[in-house]
């Protein structure tokens, strides 16, 4: 897909599972810029990301460029905090293996959001392999972007497929039918977020397009 899409000047963001070097070479030679997420699939390298920016913190960042900012939301009885740092990578021995097998690699960027409700506060922190180097400007601005907006589409598309048209649950699995059913959803889905008139979710417009004929002839014909 990364071939058929011109990505140069862009910022192209992946989950764990596509956090590979293959993936992070073709983004860097296609003149893009990644942000993937690193997990316990890359155990080793998960680790000394948290190893690294644990002490890098403990010495105040000494000797090393970094960049960072905050964000606070409130809303819905909670307040969401969130710190986006990037830390480039120095060219130490500890890391040169690392760059030299992750084409284009230049920082670990780190996601920090805490949650706090009435009655409890919770921490979760996510750490990124990132073409982002701090010394070309705007480093974390534009790694905290990458990834909210990553997780906006996870939000906003991938949670509805599931909870509205449960995509989850779906075990046609022959031939091209995964791929025609996933873009017919798609297609659905699009129909039905253009009616602004109807208030009501997505789940509750869905069967009124299946009981009501002149409801979705509004849907396929506006």
């Amino acid at each position: 897909m990364l071939r058929l899409l011109d990505i140069r000047g862009c910022i192209v963001t992946a989950d764990a599972l596509n956090c590979q070097r293959a993936t992070a070479e073709q983004i860097t030679n296609q003149g893009g810029t990644f942000v993937l997420a690193l997990k316990g699939n890359h155990s080793t390298l998960y680790e000394g990301a948290q190893i690294f920016a644990e002490f890098a913190a403990k010495d105040n960042y000494i000797d090393l460029l970094t960049d960072v900012v905050h964000t606070c939301d409130k809303g819905h009885d909670r307040i969401e905090t969130r710190s986006y740092r990037v830390i480039d990578l120095p060219d130490t021995t500890a890391w040169a293996d690392a760059k030299k097998a992750w084409h284009g690699l230049k920082s670990i960027g780190i996601a920090e959001c805490t949650r706090q409700t009435d009655n409890k506060t919770s921490t979760e922190t996510r750490y990124y392999l990132t073409g982002i180097s701090v010394a070309e400007g705007n480093s974390a601005k534009r790694f905290a972007r990458a990834s909210r907006y990553h997780w906006g589409i996870e939000n906003r598309l991938h949670w509805v497929l599931d909870v509205c048209f449960n995509e989850d649950d779906c075990c046609v699995r022959k031939d091209n039918g995964p791929e025609n059913l996933a873009t017919l959803r798609k297609l659905a889905l699009n129909l039905i977020r253009r009616d602004t008139l109807t208030k009501a979710g997505i789940k509750t417009k869905r069967m009124k397009a299946g009981w009501n004929d002149a409801y979705l002839e509004s849907l396929l014909l506006n």
